[in-house]
């Protein structure tokens, strides 16, 4: 797993960085460590956004959160993006797998004939 931190009109501090990696710890969990992360934080007036993009395989996904704190931004969007990886592998677990079609199958009719 790798961690990429922006901040954008504010500092991503040391405290900021540990807490976002604590959370990331249910990822892992569910991902088993085979992602890439891009944390973006942005200070706009009062607001402060979080915008996590994580990248598994070939899909990404991307939680969005605005509030007035920074910590309450970062666990909106892990919430958002957990909810969406959950339904990701759900979604690979339950797809049905169908056989090759009929006219894939190659028919040994007249090798059989003795």
């Amino acid at each position: 797993m790798r961690i990429d931190f922006t901040g954008r009109q504010m500092e991503v501090s040391p405290d900021l960085r540990q807490y976002t990696e604590e959370r990331l710890r249910k990822l892992t969990r569910v991902l088993r460590d085979r992602f890439g992360i891009h944390v973006i934080l942005t200070a706009e007036k009062h607001r402060r956004i979080a915008e996590i993009t994580l990248k598994v395989r070939d899909h990404t996904l991307v939680g969005v959160e605005v509030t007035g704190d920074a910590r309450s931004s970062i666990n909106g969007a892990l919430d958002k993006l957990e909810r969406q990886a959950v339904r990701l592998l759900a979604r690979r677990r339950t797809r049905k797998r169908r056989p090759k079609p009929a006219a894939a199958v190659l028919l040994n009719v007249l090798g059989a004939e003795r």
